[in-house]
Order: structure tokens, then C-alpha cells, then sequence
């Protein structure tokens, strides 16, 4: 993982197929004095009983409420909606296809703004279950009433794992932890038989902002066919732009390399806000690499020489795991695909390795570009620091399963 870019699956939706067809109408808000509307945005609430939750011959899952929740079958997802006794009811959607965190969450949001203005916004919330991220999003709003303005309190927790994927809402001042926990257990509780491949390799990163939650990376490696490396990175951003506004991102990279690491094929595919913004295919041939693909709906395509074949990342991990066991300071450079950066030309990479505190700390630079890794004693990246401004990116390593292939 040599960037902090990677997301949503090449197969994934646009967010419009996310919006669920009954998404709860106008936000609630609440009038109060200052002091009281301070507590009704505190308060919490303790587990109750659990709700079992089925599609027969899919999946079982669990989840709290007062009685059975009430269960609605549409075109592409199911509605479970449950009454725990928090003022309003707490509503989640379990989608047939996959969803993109950025773009799911952002229309959930965009359609809440359309009734209110929202005066904070963002990620408070992260947590995962084996290689699945789940993060949760929290808007403090104000909407006006017959001439009043209001204070409310909007919620968001979602899970986009590539089957049954989730997105739960609750809207009411408060129970912002207990909602989490709610969502997150229902999320968690599911039983299924999965139809995808295990991989030889996956992790799942965590990406901060000042210590803030603000996004995943999850990255699979599978091994093909004549020793052929496939790594799949799906990732999710939600980063603050201003008072009550979020950037949504979702980015993901497809890339077939041989067992040495020399890149073959490559997709990369980014949305903001739900929209493509990037989505390119790059391909080695005989005489070199031809690319295809639009950046701000702009058309690309065309081909290109490298002084070196492109390497991908499963390339620099191997390298930077056998120098982690040697010790030594060590420099090396590597030309890689980067289309955000240039489409149209290979991308040096320049890698300095450095032991520290029993690790080896490792500073990337790509032109004015730079971020530290950190590889720890078995030879895994397990941390990523990169300056952003005046702000610092941090992406720590949750979850691992397997062995680099």
C-alpha cells in the first residue's frame, strides 16, 4: 500500500442506485433551550433485546428493538425498521448489489440538505468486522418551522462489504455511541455462505485526520494462473471541506501483475461526491503501454515507452519485507502507474529505507509528493503518514489475514 488512494470495487454502482427508495422524509429537530438541547444530544441508551432479522436461504442476522422490526422488500434492497424507544425509529437498508461508501453516504446526506443546513458534519465512527470496514457519520443541523429554527440531529452508519452490504439512519438529538452500537452489532451479526474467493492476502486499513476518523482501505491479493498477482484496493474517504461539508470519495485499483511484480494490466477507478471523476485502464504490450479512459469526462488514449517495466505495489512490498530483515539503510527507485498523477507517462517512485526503533521507516517521494511508511519485524507496512497542509494523514494497519503470495 504505497498511497492512501484505494476504493469501491471496479464493479461498484453510482451512489443514485444507493438511495434507498424509502429513505426517511425531512430530519427531525427539536426546540429547546441551550442547556436542554445540550442533554438531549448527550444522552444514551443500554442494550436491549435482540430482533431476529431473515432472508430465508440468504442470511440471518439480529438486531435491537422493542418488538419485531417491521421488514420491506423493494427492487434492490430490503428496509428493516426498528423501534428501540429513542424518539424516532432507527431504519437500516441491506442492499442486493454493492454500494459505494462515499457515494451512499453522500445521497443520504444531499437528500437531508434539501430540508435542512447542516452546520457539522463528519466521520465519528470506525470499526470493522474481520476485512469489512463500518464507519458512521454524524450531522448537527439546523432547519426553520413555522419562522423557528431548529436543532437536530442526523445519522449515518455503514458497512460496504461486497455482499449484503449495509447502511442504517437515525435521525433524533442524541443516542450517537448507542447508534453505533446498534448498527454496527446488526451489521456484524450476519450469516451467510459467501460466493467470493478467499484471498492469499487482505488487509484493511484505517485512515485518520488528526486523529480523526476520515476513511478505509481495504487491499485483497490473490494469486492467478500462471503465477499471475491480482490486488484488489477499495477505499472510502469523507474529508471535512468546511463547516457542515464533506467530500466524499471512493477510489479503486484493479492490478494484475506476474510474480516479480512488473505491472500487466491496470483499472483505476475514482468518484467524488458519486461522480467519476477518474477511470482508466492500462495495459503492457510489446513495445510498451497503452492506456484508455476519461479524467473529468475527458477522453484519454494512447501509449507510452517506460526506461524500466512499470512495477506495482505487491513489487515494493516484497522488497521493502526483504530489506526490513537486512537492517540496512537502503535506496531504491521503481516506475509505477499513477493516473492521477500523469496518465499519459510512467511515474518514478523513489523508495529510502531506514532502520528505526526496530522497524524500518521508509520515505516515499514522487516529484513534490511524499508520505513515511513503517514496516514492522515481519516485513508488513503496518503505517502510512503522510502531511496534508497543515494536517496530517495517518492510515494504521487494523486487520491482516494470510501471507504475501
Amino acid at each position: 500500500m504505497s498511497s492512501l488512494a484505494c476504493a469501491a470495487s471496479s464493479t461498484s454502482k453510482p451512489a443514485q442506485e444507493a438511495e434507498p427508495s424509502s429513505a426517511s422524509s425531512a430530519p427531525d429537530a427539536v426546540k429547546k433551550q441551550p442547556e436542554d438541547i445540550q442533554k438531549l444530544f448527550a444522552r444514551e441508551a443500554g442494550p436491549i433485546a435482540k430482533q431476529p432479522v431473515a432472508v430465508p436461504g440468504a442470511w440471518t442476522a439480529y438486531i435491537e428493538a422493542k418488538a419485531p422490526p417491521n421488514i420491506e422488500k423493494s427492487d434492490n434492497l430490503l428496509t428493516i425498521t426498528a423501534d428501540l424507544g429513542w424518539e424516532m425509529e432507527l431504519r437500516c437498508y441491506v442492499y442486493d448489489k454493492v454500494i459505494d461508501a462515499g457515494g451512499a453516504a453522500n445521497t443520504m446526506i444531499k437528500a437531508a440538505a434539501t430540508k435542512v443546513s447542516f452546520k457539522a458534519l463528519s466521520a465519528y465512527f470506525f470499526d470493522h468486522s474481520a476485512l469489512s470496514p463500518i464507519i458512521g457519520i454524524r450531522g448537527i443541523y439546523n432547519v426553520e418551522q413555522n419562522g423557528v429554527m431548529l436543532a437536530g440531529d442526523y445519522k449515518l452508519v455503514i458497512m460496504p462489504r461486497l455482499e449484503h452490504p449495509v447502511m442504517c439512519e437515525h435521525d433524533a438529538p442524541g443516542y450517537a455511541a448507542s447508534f453505533a452500537r446498534v448498527a454496527s452489532e446488526f451489521a456484524k451479526s450476519f450469516q451467510f455462505q459467501t460466493q467470493q474467493a478467499e484471498p492469499a492476502r487482505g488487509e484493511l486499513w484505517a485512515v485518520t485526520l488528526d486523529g480523526n476518523p476520515v476513511g478505509f482501505t481495504q487491499s485483497l491479493t490473490y494469486k492467478g494462473d500462471s503465477n499471475q498477482i491480482r490486488q484488489t484496493n477499495l477505499s472510502a474517504r469523507f474529508i471535512p471541506r468546511g463547516p457542515g461539508e464533506l467530500l466524499f470519495e471512493d477510489e479503486a485499483t484493479v492490478i494484475t501483475s506476474n510474480k516479480e511484480g512488473e505491472l500487466l494490466t491496470g483499472r483505476y477507478v475514482t468518484y467524488e461526491n458519486g461522480e467519476p471523476t477518474l477511470t482508466m485502464d492500462v495495459e503492457r504490450k510489446p513495445k510498451g503501454y497503452e492506456y484508455v479512459g476519461t479524467v473529468q469526462d475527458k477522453e484519454l488514449r494512447g501509449s507510452f515507452k517506460s526506461k524500466q517495466p512499470l512495477l506495482s505495489d505487491y513489487a515494493a512490498q516484497k522488497r521493502l519485507g526483504t530489506l526490513s530483515q537486512a537492517k540496512k539503510k537502503a535506496t531504491f527507485d521503481q516506475f509505477e502507474y499513477t493516473p492521477s498523477i500523469d496518465p499519459a507517462q510512467a511515474t518514478k517512485v523513489n523508495y529510502a529505507a531506514t532502520p528505526e526503533n526496530g522497524k524500518l521507516a521508509v520515505q516515499v517521494s514522487t516529484g513534490q509528493r511524499g508520505l513515511v511508511m513503517s514496516v514492522n519485524d515481519k516485513g508488513v507496512v503496518d503505517q502510512i503518514l503522510m502531511p496534508v497542509g497543515s494536517k496530517n494523514v495517518q492510515a494504521d494497519l487494523v486487520e491482516e489475514v494470510g501471507a504475501r503470495p
